[in-house]
């Protein structure tokens, strides 16, 4: 069962793509900023010599990292990604969030979001 989230959900998902080995430091940073909810799933990209050329990629071994957080904290992460990993750089990876309409309980809401339940 899950619950609507009618005046917009607190949390975004937000999805790292960084070549293949770079997600323990990405991970560390979100922890720190007391993300816990982040998932690292072991992929490979598919683009043509071509493409990897003209978008200024490199190995096509990825890293995808998905984690829920706090729809405030966008920005900063953003921002942390951008200064600390030159994440949106050619070659270094991208980051973006969807938007969540609903999720699982309030539990994991405010686990989430950081929040820790006594």
């Amino acid at each position: 069962m899950s619950d609507s989230c009618p005046a917009g959900c607190p949390v975004k998902c937000m999805i790292i793509i960084v070549n293949r080995g770079k997600s323990e430091k990405i991970i560390e940073q979100l922890r720190a900023k007391n993300i816990m909810a982040s998932f690292v799933l072991p992929a490979h990209g598919t683009a043509t010599a071509k493409w990897q050329n003209l978008l200024g990629l490199g190995d096509t071994k990825k890293d995808v990292i998905i984690t829920i957080i706090n729809k405030d904290l966008v920005g900063d992460v953003f921002g942390a990604l951008h200064d600390e990993m030159g994440i949106g750089e050619p070659g270094q990876g991208v980051a973006f969030t969807v938007n969540i309409n609903s999720i699982g309980g309030k539990r994991l809401l405010n686990y989430c979001m950081g929040k820790v339940e006594e």
